[in-house]
């Protein structure tokens, strides 16, 4: 054959369109990863309008805790522990994948309405021990809201298992877009059943974003060609292997958020508004981990995977320390500068009909100690995709039971001698220790080398963070910030002049990541395209 007849191969590298993948669909992901957390922002703010802080929102969130840890479990454990499978898969026989996929989702299914019911059944057993601090009448209402809750279960799951093999197929954009629909489910149905339900519109509302945002991932797998077949072998070797990651990715995920499970338990003992205080201000701290990190992770996952499989340990390393880097170059100064404008943050978001300034006072309080813990928690989450790209759960269990310990103590003590405040600074601790010991685990993989970038990350975001809560404090000196809109204003303000001062101080210390956020900012003004996928 003539050699023009030859097909043409890149000239890029392996390892640059490797990262360029990444970067590209971490755009794509995080675009709407921040619409579903703009999404559940608003639905906060219109909780907050309706009921403030007090007995009534301690109460859902306390009937929310197990319902949501189990979301959480799942949203962490589906998706990391089944798309390593699913993506070895796409390179045979497509049959062969469609039907490996329909028996996780038929086995997981039959699991899921197992745990829902039981749920419902226990609703009044867990709520009595999640919120063993409520009154009586209190406690009545959180069963009732419970129960109705469980009944998420089901779909949020299904949901997961399906945004798993359009992970897989390195379609991201709507399985990213699903939390939007779920959010907007829940806030039309609260504002339709405020005035006839009361806060139970709130649980009804979670239900029925949870249907919208299976029903939405249903049709792009269809529209992906997706084949759902209705089988239910037990003996298929790559349904095994996928279930055994999924329980045991579920176990360590499980100690992990086990600690939601203590703080609220905790909380229920301390004055009215304590657990939704604490509620927003995760929320809120933890919007830009889902954005960020969320997006990194799943992003990287199918190529630490296919890098895995492959045995190629220095394109393992590289694609790591491209989502280390990328995450704390963004996530270091975001968090900074949230800490340093927590009060406005609150102020701006919240601070309107029943939810009056001592409510902000203690959300911002709260807000600020919690962003601190945002960088940690988003980089423990990258440090431990290695360990399951290799198929290898029992590491990050393990680091997860050691954390959920400390977690554990460091919680009890610090309330006792702070109150509420106590369980903010347990959680951030927590956090830094973790993504520590995270860091030692990778020791054998070598060649990391990423604590001198860190430190120069961190010394840049503290300017910024000094720089945005300089310029708040000299607006309230001078009776600048005495409206929300001026308020709004000076936020704003102050904390552009953080991210520059950040930008500025980085390019001193040589940071070198700016070319790749800028290329995500433009991955993300190319979502459009990219929403088409592959044909």
């Amino acid at each position: 054959m003539p050699e023009l007849d030859q097909p043409k191969e890149s000239t890029k590298p392996k390892s640059e369109e490797a990262h360029s993948a990444i970067v590209r669909h971490s755009a794509v992901i995080s675009l709407f990863n921040g619409l579903g957390v703009l999404g559940g922002l608003v639905l906060d703010m219109v909780v907050a309008a309706l009921f403030g802080l007090g007995q009534a929102t301690d109460g859902f969130f306390l009937a929310f805790t197990v319902p949501q840890f189990v979301m959480l479990v799942l949203q962490g454990s589906f998706v990391s522990g089944l798309v390593p499978v699913l993506t070895g898969l796409q390179d045979g026989e497509r049959t062969r994948a469609w039907t490996v996929f329909s028996r996780l989702l038929n086995l997981s299914g039959v699991l899921l309405v197992a745990i829902s019911a039981l749920g419902w059944l226990a609703a009044g057993w867990i709520t009595g021990l999640v919120g063993a601090g409520l009154e009586p009448p209190q406690r009545a209402q959180a069963v009732s809201l419970a129960r109705i809750l469980f009944l998420m279960l089901p779909p949020l799951g299904l949901a997961e298992v399906l945004r798993a093999q359009l992970n897989a197929l390195e379609r991201f954009a709507v399985p990213a877009a699903g939390n939007v629909v779920r959010y907007m489910g829940a806030l039309a149905t609260l504002l339709l059943g405020y005035h006839t339900w009361g806060i139970r519109a709130l649980a009804f509302g979670y239900v029925v974003g949870a249907l919208a945002q299976m029903v939405l991932l249903a049709v792009a797998i269809a529209w992906a060609g997706g084949r759902y077949r209705f089988s239910w072998s037990l003996s298929d070797a790559d349904v095994r292997e996928g279930m055994r990651l999924l329980m045991t990715r579920a176990g360590g995920i499980g100690l992990r958020r086990s600690g939601l499970i203590l703080e609220r338990f905790l909380a229920s003992f301390l004055p009215a508004g304590s657990v939704t205080a604490l509620s927003y201000a995760r929320r809120m701290s933890l919007s830009l981990f889902q954005v960020f990190a969320n997006s990194v992770s799943a992003a990287i996952l199918p190529t630490l995977s296919a890098s895995a499989r492959a045995g190629d340990g220095p394109a393992l390393r590289r694609s790591l320390r491209l989502g280390y880097r990328l995450l704390s170059f963004i996530t270091c100064p975001a968090a900074a500068l949230m800490a340093a404008l927590s009060t406005p943050i609150v102020w701006v978001l919240f601070q309107r009909g029943a939810f009056d300034a001592a409510d902000t006072a203690l959300t911002a309080a709260l807000l600020t100690i919690y962003a601190l813990n945002v960088p940690a928690l988003a980089l423990v989450q990258v440090l431990l995709t290695p360990h399951y790209a290799r198929r290898d759960a029992t590491a990050p269990t393990r680091h997860m039971a050691w954390m959920l310990g400390v977690n554990t103590l460091l919680a009890w003590g610090l309330m006792r001698l702070i109150g509420v405040h106590g369980l903010a600074w347990a959680s951030t601790l927590t956090a830094f220790l973790s993504v520590a010991r995270a860091y030692w685990l990778l020791r054998p993989l070598g060649g990391l080398d990423l604590g001198a970038y860190t430190a120069r990350v961190v010394a840049a975001s503290c300017v910024a963070g000094l720089a945005a809560w300089g310029g708040w404090a000299v607006a309230g000196c001078l009776g600048w910030a005495t409206t929300t809109a001026n308020a709004l204003l000076v936020a704003s303000s102050t904390g552009a002049l953080g991210g520059l001062l950040y930008l500025a101080v980085g390019q001193l210390l040589r940071l070198d990541e700016l070319p790749r956020l800028l290329q995500l900012v433009q991955g993300i003004g190319d979502a459009r395209q990219a929403m088409g996928g592959k044909r």
